[in-house]
């Protein structure tokens, strides 16, 4: 299917009230290199923005600049936007820039993830969100970017979700040619390291947030050992993970595999974000 048509195609499940989601779209978070970032605030039916309710922050995965810059207005994010409103709680889906799919451009893509997060706890009265009670949900190459709230959790994250990402990038470090600089070898190992969850769940494992772990498993082997050794080592550690796994679900099920495996998992994640936000 062509990236074009994936664009397009929303979240294969629904409930009451997505279409009637009241949503602030286009919020300029951030500028930088004479470019605006943006996000969307989705609000359930009949919101009267006289209160704040706890929010759920949606983190993309990475592309060309041409594919992300505007990934907020996929159907993907507008559904689960809508599916969060929904929900009782704050959908906000942001644009972060293009690491172009190298190491060293995860580094600003990071940052734009740490401001979209600090923007919306200043303007929580603004944007009627309890900053005190939020969510991360991240997927694909968006996954590693938890690594600020797996480094050093704060108290106002309640939750995170991780679709269909790699959770362990040092897997990568004998892909390192051998006749890189030293200088520049140990650039790659401190990034791989940097955004590889894995190491910080053997850190602080009590520490964490709760966090939901779905998989794909016809997604990328190599991807999907880094979820099953990660989904071992929380269960040896005791750390509050919950996982789900669509055997048969394809990179990106949510929108891709319309079954009742896709359909189980997207209800079991919006469950899981009600429960740690609003109980």
């Amino acid at each position: 299917m062509e990236a074009a048509e994936i664009k397009k195609k929303f979240v294969v499940y629904s409930i009451p009230g997505v279409e009637r989601a009241q949503v602030r779209a286009n919020i300029v978070y951030k500028s930088v290199d004479n470019e605006d970032l943006l996000l969307d605030a989705y609000y359930p039916a009949g919101f009267a923005f006289d209160k704040s309710l706890p929010a759920v922050l949606f983190i993309h995965g990475d592309g060309p600049k041409e594919m992300v810059q505007d990934v907020k207005d996929d159907g993907q994010y507008i559904s689960w936007g809508r599916l969060v409103a929904a929900s009782g709680l704050v959908g906000l889906p942001f644009n972060h820039r293009s690491a172009d799919q190298q190491l060293a451009g995860r580094v600003k893509v990071a940052e734009d993830v740490h401001d979209a997060i600090t923007y919306v706890r200043e303007k929580a009265d603004e944007l009627c969100v309890n900053k005190g009670r939020l969510c991360i949900w991240a997927c694909s190459a968006g996954v590693p970017y938890l690594q600020e709230i797996f480094s050093a959790p704060p108290v106002f994250v309640r939750g995170m979700v991780a679709y269909y990402g790699s959770m362990d990038f040092q897997q990568y470090a004998d892909t390192i040619e051998p006749d890189t600089p030293p200088e520049e070898r140990e650039f790659i190992l401190q990034i791989l390291k940097k955004y590889s969850l894995i190491h910080y769940l053997q850190e602080h494992p009590a520490a964490l947030p709760p966090l939901l772990v779905a998989k794909a498993g016809q997604d990328d082997p190599i991807r999907n050992e880094s979820i099953d050794r990660f989904i071992s080592t929380a269960s040896s550690l005791g750390a509050q993970v919950e996982y789900a796994c669509h055997d048969s679900g394809e990179h990106g099920f949510d929108v891709l595999n319309d079954d009742g495996i896709s359909r189980s998992i997207i209800a079991r994640t919006l469950s899981f974000m009600q429960k740690n936000l609003l109980d």
